[in-house]
Formats: structure tokens, C-alpha cells, sequence
């Protein structure tokens, strides 16, 4: 099933390595989302090769016009695709892009592949992984943290500061830059040593992290919500954290009495 999904993602993925670079027709689907005539062209390529081979399963992708995944997830057996996974750095020329696919099984996710703009980052299952697919490992020579922490509330007027509910976050800088602004690059510095933890509080689209749990999971690394209990795959938009190991996504929990206003 995982080489299905990957089979699937190939041939899209050396269409956008061929149109990389290029001038591309964009719209802006709400103030800084972005989409491109490739993220568009891609997601009916991708939708394609899944629909034939996964006969009468639901898909869903990123650049549905129609068939939108809903905010609470159906249950039963669904696949979900991301045809380019940081189209802002796409459109301006930034390599740090990649896409990815997934197999949801009432909340789990049983097998996904994920590609950056380079290549294969990893195709795995729950039962498998191809080590010949990936030479990738969490790394424990990381030094610094791409994620949010909680701050004071006197630190509110700082720069790069955002606000989740009843917490104030601020993004930690990586080597000067303000994250990669692609979940799929924040994973291959997480899986390179590059940062300690990946987290996007409030805002972790399903059909961007789903595929990259099992990555990060088979790799060594932890993956678990801001409580730190096991991922499961009920709504669209989640807090998930991904992490060098759980002493570190330990660091960014959500108190056990916390009540959401």
C-alpha cells in the first residue's frame, strides 16, 4: 500500500520539479494561502493516479474545489494528499517545498509517503518501512527549536509573538529564519538534527501532517498532542507536536487543567 501511495506522487512530483522556477498563474484562496496554477494541476494528477489505484475509497486533497474534506474527519478508511506542501516558497523559487500522501483508517494513520523537493523523505506503514526509501533518522545533535513555547503575558508586545487560545507563543528562531514555511522541510530538519520539535499551534491541517507522523514516528521521533497522548485523527485542524523525543514535546503540553475560552 505504501509503494501504491508513492507511485501515485511520482510523476506529479517531476512535473512540478519541471515547472519549478517558472512564472505561474496565482490566487490567493485568504490573506497569505496561496495557490498556484501547479498546485491545481497537481492535485488533479495526484487525485488521478490515487483514484485508480485505491478503486472506492474517499480522497480528499488540498486543492479540492468540490469534494472538501470536512472539519470533523469521517470515519472508516479515506486517503488525503497535499500536492505541494509550501506553495509561498514554491511560487517564489525557495526549494523548500514537498508534498505528501496518506492512508486514515478511523483516525490512524496506516501508511503515507512524503517527498520534499529533493526526493523521497520516507514510504511507510504501520507494520513496515523501507530503510532502502530513506537513510533519515531523528538525530540528537539538534541545538536549537523550531516551534512556539509559552511565554509571559509581559512578553506580549515582543516580535514574533502569536496568540492560541489563552496562551502567547513565541516562534523561536532557527539559523535567522522564522521556520522553512513548509511543514515537509520543518520534518527533514527535524529528521536531519537540525531542531529539536515541529509544532503549529492551532492551526495543523490533517492533509499537511498526517503523512509525516508515521515519518517521524518510524524514524525514532515522538509525535503526540499538546496533551502528550497518542495522535488520533478526529478533526482537521489539530495541535500536534513533533519531536526529537517526548522529554522535549514534553515542553510545550498544555496544563492537564486546561480549559479551551
Amino acid at each position: 500500500m505504501p509503494s501504491q501511495l508513492h507511485l501515485a506522487l511520482i510523476a506529479t512530483h517531476n512535473y512540478c520539479k519541471r515547472n519549478f522556477g517558472r512564472t505561474h498563474l496565482i490566487d490567493e484562496k485568504s490573506p497569505g494561502d496561496f495557490v498556484t496554477d501547479v498546485d491545481r494541476e497537481s492535485n488533479i494528477r495526484i487525485r488521478e493516479e490515487l483514484e485508480e489505484a485505491f478503486p472506492g475509497v474517499p480522497i480528499f486533497g488540498e486543492e479540492d474545489e468540490n469534494n472538501l474534506l470536512p472539519d470533523i474527519l469521517p470515519d472508516g478508511e479515506w486517503i488525503g494528499f497535499d500536492p505541494i506542501d509550501g506553495t509561498g516558497n514554491y511560487m517564489r523559487g525557495n526549494s523548500d517545498w514537498g508534498m505528501s500522501a496518506f492512508k486514515m483508517i478511523n483516525g490512524f494513520v496506516v501508511g503515507s509517503v512524503v517527498l520534499s523537493s529533493k526526493g523521497l523523505v520516507g514510504v511507510v506503514a504501520n507494520d513496515h518501512c523501507d530503510n532502502r526509501l530513506t537513510s533519515l533518522r531523528v538525530s540528537s545533535n539538534s541545538k536549537s527549536i523550531l516551534a512556539a513555547i509559552p511565554i509571559s503575558p509581559k512578553a506580549s508586545k515582543k516580535p514574533h509573538c502569536v496568540r492560541y487560545q489563552n496562551f502567547l507563543y513565541e516562534k523561536r528562531l532557527i539559523n535567522g529564519l522564522h521556520g522553512y514555511g513548509c511543514a515537509v522541510a520543518n520534518i527533514v530538519a527535524l529528521l536531519n538534527g537540525h531542531i529539536d520539535a515541529y509544532i503549529n499551534p492551532g492551526s495543523g491541517d490533517v492533509l499537511d501532517l498526517a503523512a509525516l507522523q508515521l515519518i517521524v514516528e518510524k524514524a525514532g521521533g515522538v509525535v503526540v498532542d499538546e496533551f502528550g497522548k497518542n495522535v488520533l485523527w478526529k478533526q482537521r485542524y489539530q495541535n500536534v507536536i513533533f519531536a526529537r523525543n517526548y522529554e522535549i514535546a514534553s515542553k510545550f503540553f498544555m496544563p492537564r487543567d486546561y480549559q479551551a475560552a
